[in-house]
């Protein structure tokens, strides 16, 4: 769910960990931040991953701790105290492409991080057919793109990494979620059932 909710910074995590395990000490307040927000991140997720019911939300409270360990080392980048070693730009990228995969086929996965009806199916059929698959394909391809050129051009990577990382969000909330509550939501589902009928007197 991590990766899925957080898609291009999960890909960020590995070494965003490493890093904090390097930098976090108790001699400086830089340190000890790092420090604190290291153990909310480890001991969350250890928390939530041996907790028997996993609901999608429940891992959310980790969610900050992980995106500051994820901000802290892109910092680190821009002021050259730290970089991407190449080896992390590339497990990153196949953890993009890897959840690039999951959501190409299963575009729904999103959509059911926000619902509890997990068993309602993707309007896969005409005239009601939604195929994001190119567009997430796309998301993918620019953020590999992006994590590739950081290790070598920091900056020119770090802004390539968040532009794809607002192009995703910007996408999320004006394409996928409108077009996936058109056919998730309740209002428009009632709507829809109950077209040109008649209900207590009432034409809805």
């Amino acid at each position: 769910q991590l990766g899925l909710g957080m898609w291009l910074w999960a890909a960020l995590i590995p070494a965003a960990l490493a890093a904090t395990l390097l930098r976090a000490r108790t001699d400086s307040r830089e340190g000890r931040v790092r420090f604190l927000v290291g153990l909310w991140a480890i001991a969350g997720f250890a928390f939530f991953g041996i907790v028997q019911t996993k609901f999608h939300h429940y891992i959310l409270p980790v969610v900050p701790a992980l995106a500051l360990l994820v901000a802290f080392f892109l910092d680190d980048i821009l002021a050259g105290r730290d970089r991407l070693h190449p080896l992390y730009a590339f497990l990153g990228i196949g953890i993009v492409l890897l959840v690039c995969r999951d959501l190409m086929y299963q575009p729904e996965r999103w959509i059911e991080m926000f619902v509890y009806r997990y068993d309602r199916p993707w309007p896969g059929m005409p005239p009601w057919s939604i195929d994001p698959s190119d567009a997430f394909l796309g998301l993918a391809i620019a953020a590999s793109v992006a994590l590739a050129i950081t290790p070598w051009l920091r900056r020119l990577g770090v802004a390539a990494l968040c532009g794809v990382g607002l192009a995703i969000c910007v996408w999320a909330l004006q394409v996928y979620m409108p077009i996936a509550s058109t056919h998730w939501g309740m209002g428009d589902a009632i709507r829809t059932y109950y077209k040109d009928r008649t209900i207590y007197g009432e034409k809805l």
